[in-house]
């Protein structure tokens, strides 16, 4: 066990750090697209684009060799339900890429969406190829404003673990300005700068 100790002005988090062979961009070859996809850009998505669709029926399916897959997308509130199909058979018929709720209280519409989030996850699978399909099913959700269905990136698991980033923190900032934030002054990190924490491991 790894217990990290201050004097009570450091956050901590940790993130695991997949095998970047183990991510597959949304332009990557591996993905077969059907239908009426197109790509958007922005740099908040993984490798800064997303493929989205909102036309019933099309598809994305991935062939891989694993133990499962993870499908990486945005929130928003104008996504909808998605039908994900394993190796031909129907293993979730209404995923709901929606929204949650604003990042902050107080957000205006347009400042809900939220990168890079886990939209659904198949695991257990036995090692081996396999086929994950993503099918736009044209349906909205509760209070979802479209039916948009996207893909950032797909991560396939294998049996070995993932390493783990620590992160001490001791200041933030929130990266744009919206209703219900403020923007702050840059965090930088100044001359003579410094801070300690404590990591005890034990078993």
């Amino acid at each position: 066990m790894l217990t990290v100790l201050s004097d009570g002005t450091h956050s901590v988090r940790f993130e695991l750090t997949p095998d970047p062979d183990a991510i597959i961009d949304d332009r990557d070859a591996a993905i077969v697209y059907r239908g009426n996809w197109h790509v958007q850009h922005d740099p908040r998505h993984l490798g800064g684009t997303e493929t989205v669709s909102f036309t019933a029926g099309d598809t994305a399916t991935c062939y891989f060799n694993g133990t499962g897959l993870v499908w990486i997308g945005s929130a928003d509130v104008i996504n909808g339900l998605a039908r994900i199909t394993v190796d031909g058979v129907v293993r979730e018929d209404r995923v709901n890429l929606r929204v949650a709720g604003p990042e902050f209280a107080g957000s205006s519409i347009g400042f809900d969406k939220k990168f890079q989030q886990l939209q659904y996850a198949v695991t257990g699978l036995e090692d081996g190829p396999h086929t994950v399909c993503i099918e736009v099913t044209g349906e909205r959700g509760p209070e979802a404003t479209d039916c948009v269905v996207g893909i950032d990136a797909l991560r396939v698991l294998r049996d070995q673990a993932d390493d783990v980033r620590l992160h001490v923190i001791q200041d933030y900032n929130y990266p744009r300005l919206a209703w219900g934030n403020f923007l702050r002054p840059a965090v930088l990190i100044g001359t003579g700068s410094q801070a300690t924490a404590w990591i005890q491991l034990s078993d």
